[in-house]
């Protein structure tokens, strides 16, 4: 009992004596005190609790009773990272394999952050957003790079505008925000011109009819339909394998004297210049906006081995009624009075604008 008693004793004078020691430091000088594997900071005499305090231009932050702290922090609704010597972080900052934003005041950073002249996403628990899509205030999804910034431009080995990110398959567009995904949206592979895909698709378009054979438009919708380079991409923008029937499901509304095709979404554009509106083909004059084109419209072949001429005629709300494959050779045609596709006479001047190549006589 009495080494129980004597040993007490000695702890508390050892106590004693280090509170007396850290009260004649702080009485005399400001600073840092170490007491285990804690540390304390003194300044203006008095000990520094519950709060900031910045030293040396460093902050730091001490709990209610003046101890310094490392790790994560919460206070005043945020998150700060506090280094093993207890500075706070700010900037990027790596944890494992995660990535933190921290700004110039030492909080974490979530959502839609602009770092530098490039923006990052960040999810509600700080971690970086990389290598997938992420909706904006704008209801669009833009795409966030592996880099975890925002591309503003299509990756350089973009091949027909379809971009896999994290084992999905996405279409991208670009705007001048940034690039963003396509949802509920038709790709049929347009730059066939280049290949085998393409000239699939021309076949498709014309039927199959040689040069000077009519074409049923119906007979196109259907062959479009089933036609093998096409995609769709569900309402999270991916990929879907199971296709839809190809169409849009929508109203023809007048607008501002012109027909629209009410609510353009899910979009779909067939070569620049058509699109399928309840089972129905339909020319497009804007394929952004989806305003249609009446009245006649030729297209002309990309080059003169092709021989994909094509005279078409749209109703007043741009409904395909009637197409012709013209020949091959422009100098059969061009310039040269001619039987149209609604019992009237026309004249094609392929020098032209798109809106006056067709001219009507009746």
């Amino acid at each position: 009992m009495k080494k129980k008693w004597f040993g007490s004793l000695l702890a508390s004078t050892a106590l004693v004596a280090a509170l007396a020691s850290s009260q004649a430091f702080a009485a005399t000088n400001d600073g840092w005190v170490q007491s285990g594997n804690q540390w304390n900071l003194y300044q203006e005499g008095k000990l520094v609790k519950a709060g900031w305090a910045k030293d040396k231009g460093t902050w730091y932050f001490f709990d209610n009773n003046g101890v310094m702290q490392t790790g994560w922090v919460f206070t005043g609704g945020a998150w700060y990272s506090l280094n093993g010597d207890g500075a706070m972080r700010t900037g990027w900052y790596q944890e494992g394999n995660t990535w933190y934003y921290l700004s110039d005041q030492g909080d974490m950073q979530t959502g839609w952050t602009k770092v530098g002249d490039k923006w990052s996403y960040f999810e509600s628990n700080g971690s970086m957003v990389a290598d997938q899509p992420v909706k904006a205030s704008d209801g669009r999804s833009y795409v966030i790079g592996k880099d975890g910034y925002m591309l503003t431009d299509t990756p350089y080995h973009l091949v027909s505008e379809i971009y896999r990110m994290g084992g999905d398959e996405y279409l991208l567009h670009k705007s001048k925000d940034g690039v963003y995904i396509a949802q509920n949206e038709w790709f049929v592979e347009s730059n066939a011109r280049l290949g085998k895909a393409g000239y699939d698709l021309l076949d498709t378009l014309v039927d199959h009819q040689e040069p000077g054979g009519m074409i049923d438009p119906n007979s196109v919708v259907k062959g479009l339909q089933q036609f093998m380079d096409r995609f769709y991409f569900g309402e999270n923008g991916k990929r879907v394998e199971k296709l839809p029937e190809m169409s849009i499901t929508s109203t023809i509304v007048e607008k501002n004297n012109e027909f629209v095709i009410d609510h353009f979404n899910p979009r779909l554009v067939i070569l620049d210049h058509f699109t399928i509106v309840n089972n129905k083909l339909y020319v497009l004059k804007n394929p952004n906006e989806g305003t249609l084109r009446p009245g006649y419209k030729f297209l002309l072949g990309q080059s003169s081995e092709n021989g994909y001429n094509l005279l078409v005629l749209a109703n007043e709300q741009g409904e395909v009624i009637s197409m012709k494959r013209l020949s091959k050779d422009v100098s059969d045609f061009n310039k040269k009075d001619m039987a149209g596709l609604a019992n009237d006479r026309i004249m094609i001047d392929i020098n032209q604008t798109e809106d006056q190549m067709v001219r009507t006589y009746h």
